[in-house]
């Protein structure tokens, strides 16, 4: 080794030791203070419109419309509603819901409870004036609720063209109450109305006018979808939407159940749905009001289609018919008794008992087959 390998070795040693001592004079100063962590609070969150989030609606229901009322914003008090100005602007925002495919079902039902109120309370003119009454009012009672508006409108000394302002206003509210009838919003497999809830409130709703005039409108609903229906609806849907045929109390109504829900068909099994709801209904109509020769054939159409499901259902015979039959039975058996009871104007045996079979009702008809003698003959 070299004297100038020496000399390097003893340079590098000294500039080790010099940078040692120079870490051991830091290592006894003070220690630098620790930085203590601030917690910053993160920025407000934006106020959400609706907790809830609902499937998006598929390309053919969604169309554009102004934006809805928050659900925030409550409806006013039904008990405790404004004049004829509030109630059209009740019913502008039943419209729009109904045109919103994203409006949330709460707000729908508030609306049409709202819209309701208003129709069932009219509100009076804001000045009484000296009333004149419209020519051929009379003509016009086709419903309770109406023929009493216009009682009620004389006696306090409406004016007419006051009173033609609350009917035309009825007339819009009705046509809203058919379009939530008949409102949908399916899930993206198109087995569920997301609707439903606002149809029955819708039927519920139309039963409540009792203006018979509206019945041929729902019963085309009905055919249109309902009984045509791919999706799944519910058995109150059914009950709720005749019930308001019956409600509503038009004979067609009555003739147009008789005809379509008398029969023994048990598939799909929306049919016996229908079935259950059809006879849940016909006992609903008021039977004063029904003609003798109607009540005569709708029981001896009942008489003759059910005589042969319970009999079938009672043979226990083991058969694929057989047991078809008496599922069908044991879920119709109770309403359609029931209906046959109502319209026959509930007959009993020689010892004051009630007929419960349609193998006693088909002995008993025998004896009052004739439409011109009891019970079938009006007073």
């Amino acid at each position: 080794m070299t004297g100038r390998h020496v000399l390097l070795l003893l340079a590098a040693a000294a500039v080790a030791l010099c940078a040692l001592f120079v870490l051991r004079a830091l290592d006894a100063g003070d220690p630098e203070p620790e930085i203590e962590p601030v917690e910053v609070a993160p920025p407000p969150t934006p106020p959400v419109a609706r907790t809830e989030r609902e499937p998006e609606p598929t390309p053919d229901e969604a169309e554009p419309t102004p934006p809805i009322r928050p659900a925030t914003e409550t409806a006013p008090d039904r008990t405790a509603h404004g004049g004829l100005e509030e109630a059209r602007a009740a019913l502008r925002h039943l419209a729009g819901l109904l045109r919103n495919s994203r409006a949330i079902n709460e707000e729908l039902l508030a609306a049409l409870d709202e819209v309701q109120g208003y129709y069932l309370h009219p509100p009076p003119p804001p000045g009484l004036v000296t009333h004149t009454p419209p020519q051929g009012a009379n003509a016009n009672r086709s419903v309770v609720l109406e023929a009493n508006l216009r009682l009620q409108a004389q006696e306090q000394g409406w004016s007419a063209e006051y009173l033609d302002e609350i009917l035309a206003w009825r007339r819009k509210a009705e046509g809203l109450f058919l379009k939530a009838l008949k409102l949908r919003r399916l899930t993206r497999d198109r087995e569920v109305n997301l609707r439903e809830d606002v149809n029955v409130r819708a039927a519920q709703v139309i039963a409540s006018t009792r203006n018979a005039k509206l019945s041929r409108d729902v019963i085309r609903t009905a055919e249109k979808t309902l009984l045509k229906a791919k999706h799944t609806v519910s058995q109150t849907l059914y009950d709720e939407t005749f019930a308001a045929l019956a409600q509503l109390g038009h004979p067609d109504a009555l003739e147009w159940l008789r005809d379509e829900f008398i029969h023994s068909k048990s598939s799909p099994a929306s049919q016996v749905d229908q079935l259950s709801a059809a006879h849940k209904a016909m006992r609903r109509f008021d039977r004063d009001q029904v003609p003798g020769r109607a009540r005569y054939e709708l029981v001896q159409e009942m008489v003759r289609t059910y005589a042969g499901v319970e009999s079938a259902a009672s043979s226990n015979d083991g058969s694929d018919r057989a047991q078809t039959m008496q599922r069908l039975w044991d879920r119709i058996r109770v309403d359609v008794i029931r209906a046959v009871q109502y319209f026959s104007l509930d007959p009993m045996t020689d010892t004051g008992e009630s007929l419960v079979t349609m193998a006693e009702f088909v002995e008993w008809f025998r004896d009052h087959k004739d439409p011109r003698k009891h019970p079938w003959k009006n007073d």
